[in-house]
């Protein structure tokens, strides 16, 4: 009879040596709320033991980015019953998605009648390759994460400053922006304060301070416009405006740079911009005033020629017409009028004689004129 208590017992204890155990994991790979880059993120899990004979195990999990952890802090977990537990990463990786394994490890209790402790049995989940996955907040996707620390000095990308007549305070000095006050994305207004600061205000989002960008614009002083110049009445970028009509030549306009300021047809421009006469060499000045020179010799010469000729021609002319005159009285007089005709010849030829005498005195007079244009010639 022993010896039958002695088998049987043998059998009982062999096959609680060689009876297996398994454990299957559920696991909960969604975190809420979505973390951000660098946080440790909290899952849940849960492990449920089948052994058999009634052993119960022990189990512990682990993964990439934290070691070894007991489950149910190291408290052996009865057959058949579901044990939750939790388990943790780190919200790390690329474009902000997060992959990762979890490892279970589990072994017998030696809890319990005929139960012998057994060597760890690991399980990665999930089973049958592949990883978990979740998304992750991180730096430079684009969303503006203000209750994570983000703001537009760490990221302006995410960050930026949209409201308009702000800027970061990060690209502002600090003189500059102190006593104004930073929104949650450290965004601080500057529009309105007086100060053209080109590296962030324009004409276009701070007309106020930097003045109106739109060319032709109305304006009555030049800090209105945002290059500071008001050229009769027009906002204009530089101190003067071709086509107006105004030659600013006191404003750096000249002829060399705009047709307001064009030269007459007697003048030229000069490389200084202004408009002059041309000058003519001294050789070009001699060589004038030579070819003049004979120009009005010639012509006196020509001149005087034709007043000698006009002289003789008008001598002939009257002794000829006295002549004439002469033989028409003498037919025509009788004898009693040879006294009268006498004194009248006499009187003719006395006129004439005076004529004669005048006309030799201007032909002297203009001998003398020829002589003295002979003299400057020479």
């Amino acid at each position: 009879m022993k010896k039958k208590y002695l088998i049987l017992l043998s059998i009982f204890f062999y096959f609680s040596l060689v009876s297996a155990f398994d454990f299957t994991v559920n696991v909960d790979s969604t975190p809420t709320p979505t973390p951000y880059e660098g946080e440790t993120v909290s899952l849940g899990a849960s492990v449920i033991p089948s052994v058999e004979y009634g052993c119960k195990l022990i189990c512990k999990w682990a993964t990439a980015d934290f070691g070894e952890n007991l489950i149910n802090g190291g408290q052996s977990i009865p057959n058949g019953s579901r044990k939750d537990f939790g388990y943790k990463v780190i919200a790390s990786g690329f474009s902000g998605i997060k992959q990762f394994n979890l490892e279970v490890s589990c072994k017998r209790s030696s809890e319990g009648f005929n139960c012998f402790e057994s060597p760890w049995t690991t399980k990665t989940f999930p089973q049958g390759g592949g990883s978990y996955q979740f998304e992750f907040d991180y730096l430079g996707d684009n969303q503006c994460q203000v209750n994570k620390a983000e703001d537009c000095t760490k990221s302006l990308s995410d960050c930026p400053c949209t409201s308009s007549g702000t800027a970061c305070i990060n690209s502002i000095g600090s003189g500059q922006w102190s006593g104004r006050i930073p929104d949650n994305k450290k965004c601080v207004t500057y529009c309105g304060n007086g100060i053209k600061e080109s590296s962030y205000e324009s004409c276009s989002n701070c007309p106020i301070d930097f003045g109106q960008c739109n060319l032709y614009v109305g304006c009555v002083s030049g800090n209105e416009c945002e290059g500071g110049f008001c050229i009769h009445e027009v906002c204009w970028d530089k101190p003067w405006r071709a086509g107006d009509g105004f030659c600013d030549i006191n404003k750096e306009e000249s002829c060399k740079n705009s047709d307001d300021c064009a030269c007459k047809n007697n003048e030229l421009c000069s490389n200084t911009g202004i408009c002059e006469k041309p000058e003519t060499s001294k050789k070009e000045v001699t060589e004038a005033i030579k070819t003049g020179v004979e120009e009005n010799l010639i012509t006196t010469k020509n001149r005087q020629k034709t007043i000698s000729m006009t002289s003789i021609g008008l001598i002939l002319l009257v002794v000829a017409g006295y002549l004439f005159y002469k033989m028409k009285n003498e037919k025509k007089n009788s004898s009693s009028k040879k006294v009268v005709k006498e004194n009248n010849k006499k009187a003719r030829v006395s006129e004439l004689k005076k004529k004669i005498k005048e006309r030799k005195k201007h032909l002297k007079k203009l001998e003398k004129e020829h002589k003295k244009y002979t003299k400057k010639e020479k």
